[in-house]
């Protein structure tokens, strides 16, 4: 099945699959602090990291997504703009935890401080939930094509696999049951 780490791998922002394979070191770890500011980071790569006209681009991945998502026949456009408002507020939540829990995006002393480390885990959980949603629904818009020799000469690279180097591997040889003497 697909999720956010196996699609990982295929991301074209090479910035946001360092960030998300950094999220899962970190959340594997239970290291749920670093995890939540990781993945604060990501909903920021996603919606808003150096790209111009940030509101326009927000407003036409949320657009899509509920394109693609919602499955109504007969009310869609109805049904389309009902769930775009159930993801501009989820989103809300979301940069409203980013922005206001102490060490996660900000430091300033007049941020919430939580004594409570679940907190974190839930505030990762509900971050890459969000993306995982948006990177699986709108894979042309974020993953690359799949290119074989591409992946191939990137898995080569990766393993310093040397490319002029045959292998040969020899043919096993079959036995017979009629062969062997007992």
């Amino acid at each position: 099945g697909e999720d956010l780490k196996s699609i990982s791998v295929q991301l074209k922002d090479s910035k946001l699959k360092e960030k998300i394979d950094s999220f899962y070191s970190f959340y594997d770890n239970d290291d749920y602090i670093n995890a939540s500011k990781i993945s604060a980071e990501i909903i920021n790569i996603i919606f808003s990291d150096s790209k111009k006209d940030k509101k326009k681009i927000i407003q036409q991945l949320r657009e899509e997504l509920s394109r693609v998502i919602v499955i109504n026949e007969t009310d869609k456009t109805k049904r389309v703009s009902e769930f775009e408002k159930l993801i501009i507020e989820t989103s809300s939540v979301c940069q409203n935890f980013n922005n206001k829990i102490f060490d996660i995006r900000h430091t300033e002393k007049d941020r919430i401080k939580v004594s409570n480390e679940y907190l974190y885990k839930m505030i990762c959980d509900f971050n890459m939930s969000l993306v995982e949603l948006f990177l699986t629904s709108l894979k042309d818009s974020f993953i690359s094509e799949e290119n074989w020799e591409e992946v191939k000469n990137e898995y080569i690279d990766n393993y310093k696999i040397n490319k002029d180097t045959t292998y040969f591997i020899p043919e096993e040889n079959e036995i017979e049951p009629d062969d062997i003497p007992f």
